[in-house]
């Protein structure tokens, strides 16, 4: 093992005792699909309404100092209108959206395509009816 190795391996271990096993694993799943896919089509709770949006997650970090919870780093997409290219879609604003505010996820590709996004965000709106908040 190189001393990189090494280093890595008591971060990682210093992690896991900090935040606990299970979390920095879903922290690690999270940043992997945000370096893969990245995109899903998600429901979420903000304040008492459900959003529903496709989102483009870039990063996850565990907050907090008592509790410690995972927050994704996310864009939401919005619908601009060209008049060269017609209308697209671009992933422009960010926000941290704290994991237990997350009801559903999927992954979904929409490649910036309008209809794309539409109808996923249709199928979304059919799968918010369907789920219960507190």
């Amino acid at each position: 093992m190189s001393r990189g190795d090494v280093s890595a391996a008591i971060a990682h271990a210093e992690r896991c005792q900090q935040f606990g096993v299970d979390l920095v694993a879903e922290e690690n799943r999270w940043l992997a699909f945000a370096e893969g896919e990245g995109t899903i089509l998600a429901v979420y709770l903000k304040g008492r309404t459900k959003i529903v949006d496709v989102l483009r997650v870039y990063g996850a970090s565990i907050q907090g100092r008592g509790k410690h919870t995972l927050s994704l780093s996310v864009e939401i997409p919005r619908i601009h209108k060209d008049r060269h290219i017609g209308e697209y879609v671009d992933f422009d604003a960010t926000f941290e959206l704290p994991l237990t505010k997350l009801l559903h996820h999927e992954p979904v590709t929409i490649d910036l395509d309008v209809e794309k996004y539409r109808k996923a965000v249709e199928r979304g709106l059919k799968i918010a009816k369907r789920i219960r908040t507190p």
